[in-house]
This record gives C-alpha cells, sequence and structure tokens, in this order.
C-alpha cells in the first residue's frame, strides 16, 4: 500500500506526486486478511455473537 504525497518542485517548476511504495507491504496485508476471514468463518461456526465489522473497523482506523 503506498503512500502518496504532494509537492513542489524547486525554483516553483510546478506541482508533483510523490508515491512512496514499501515492499512486502501488499503480501503482509493480504495475509492479514486471510487470517482475518479464517476467523470470520470460525465464528459464524459457534454460538458466540461477534461484531466483526466493529472489529474491521477499528482495524481501518489503525
Amino acid at each position: 500500500m503506498p503512500n502518496v504525497h504532494r509537492a513542489r518542485l524547486k525554483g516553483d517548476k510546478g506541482d508533483v506526486v510523490v508515491k512512496v511504495q514499501h515492499p512486502g507491504v501488499q503480501d503482509l496485508m493480504m495475509t492479514d486478511i486471510r487470517n482475518l476471514q479464517a476467523f470470520a468463518l470460525y465464528m459464524q461456526k459457534t454460538d458466540i455473537k461477534f461484531d466483526l465489522y466493529s472489529v474491521t473497523k477499528e482495524m481501518e482506523t489503525q
């Protein structure tokens, strides 16, 4: 997941967009999503009522 920043070139050459990519982050995120999906499937098979949506919203803020 890249970070995107707005910048201005020296000497008033205009605005640019700088995209900073971090190697391995996408793989890590996909692992997290797969783990969350496995957990959600497990919770569906139990009698435990669990609000997975609230968990994902909390993760979104992190």
